[in-house]
């Protein structure tokens, strides 16, 4: 199994970095992130999308369609910054907050390989997919999960998947 690059290569956050452990159990458990690219004007270009974690590679999973803003971004320059918060709690009698953040940064690739994407599909599947398997038997749940995962596999002339490939990754809890 890859390690998540999660060197300090932020020296002024070293006292606030999230334990590698921790950054891995938000990856896991946050349903939705920001993935930040750089029009070709140079303006910054940032959308929420959901996306999975893969334990094996470390790398992140997104789906979305095959055209748009996003797509134009980083066909032209495949750097990408992902940006997640783990949790959040307002402390409105200090004007403060409390929070867990983490930044993946790195460079976002198309999977092109049909057995990787059937994968990748599965992977995204478990994720956003234990209410429709909740209360199933295991096999009947794997079934399912494996049903959703052929659908995506099988719509990807109208949507894609994508990887993103960490180069770095940052972390900070306040």
């Amino acid at each position: 199994m890859k390690q998540l690059p999660t060197e300090n290569w932020r020296k002024h956050h070293t006292k606030k970095n999230i334990a590698e452990e921790r950054v891995i159990e938000i990856l896991n458990s946050a349903h939705w992130g920001v993935l930040s690219t750089v029009s070709e004007d140079g303006e910054p270009y940032g959308v929420p999308i959901s996306f999975a974690y893969d334990n094996e590679t470390c790398e992140l999973i997104i789906h979305t369609a095959i055209k748009g803003q996003k797509i134009e971004n980083f066909t032209r320059d495949n750097r990408v910054c992902f940006s997640i918060v783990g949790s959040a709690e307002l402390i409105a009698d200090k004007f403060s907050a409390k929070y867990e953040s983490v930044l993946v940064f790195g460079r976002i690739e198309k999977i092109a390989d049909h057995d990787q994407a059937y994968k990748s599909a599965v992977i995204f599947c478990r994720k956003f997919a234990p209410k429709i398997v909740e209360g199933m038997e295991f096999q009947a749940a794997e079934a399912q999960i494996d049903d959703l995962a052929q659908i995506i596999n099988n719509a990807l002339d109208s949507m894609a998947l994508y990887k993103i490939l960490p180069c770095h990754v940052s972390s900070k809890t306040f």
